[in-house]
């Protein structure tokens, strides 16, 4: 799931609990070893190399994929990181776009379009055209029925016909093309007291002004 649940024709795991990948470690080791047989190559061959911004809690998620991958497929994959405006830079470069990178994303509007179509649509924020990013554009398999797809759900007022279109998108995204690997939202942790009522935005940001007090 891309977009952040209870924004708008967002698919979720109450909504689409069969969308994406499964985690399914034997047939990922039989799907890594078919590839090694047709190329004629071993896992130690494979030059792997998964890039993050600086930062310690990103750090710790590439540590434990880096581990989770050694355990379960036996490949090793090289970790590094550079700070963000390198980072930004390198990872939009066509040529040193490095195989695997971690990205995130602050919501503009509270529309699975923002998640989609804005994100990764050839031209978009992290699909620039010329390459870099996720380099993925016309001519590649599916990608015009995709952006097609995203076209009609921008345009369609049906919400339950847009979710039906954005699942689409995202099963092409994510399994079919396999081209990225959500991981999770961003979430904070906040203590209130008993007698104070929160509101919230479809963001998740606090609407402070609509709070209100049961005493």
């Amino acid at each position: 799931w891309i977009g952040r649940p209870g924004i708008i024709a967002a698919p979720t795991m109450q909504n689409s609990p069969d969308l994406g990948i499964k985690s399914d470690p034997v047939a990922a080791k039989a799907l890594l070893d078919e590839y090694l047989a047709e190329k004629g190559i071993t896992a130690a061959d494979m030059d792997i190399t998964l890039m993050y911004n600086t930062s310690s809690g990103h750090q710790k998620i590439a540590e434990a994929i880096q581990q989770m991958w050694k355990t379960t497929l036996g490949i090793d994959v090289k970790v590094t990181n550079q700070e963000w405006k390198v980072f930004l830079e390198t990872t939009k470069d066509p040529v040193a776009t490095p195989q695997i990178f971690r990205m995130g994303w602050c919501m503009d509007y509270p529309d699975e379009n923002n998640f989609l179509r804005d994100v990764f649509v050839y031209g978009g924020s992290n699909n620039p055209r010329g390459g870099g990013g996720l380099n993925w554009g016309p001519g590649d398999p599916y990608y015009d029925d995709w952006e097609t797809t995203l076209l009609e759900a921008a345009k369609e007022k049906d919400t339950a016909k847009r979710l039906d279109m954005y699942r689409l998108a995202e099963e092409t995204l994510v399994k079919t093309e396999a081209a990225v690997i959500p991981i999770y939202f961003y979430t904070n942790v906040q203590v209130t007291k008993p007698y104070v009522i929160r509101t919230y935005a479809a963001g998740g940001h606090q609407d402070y002004v609509f709070w209100d007090l049961t005493q």
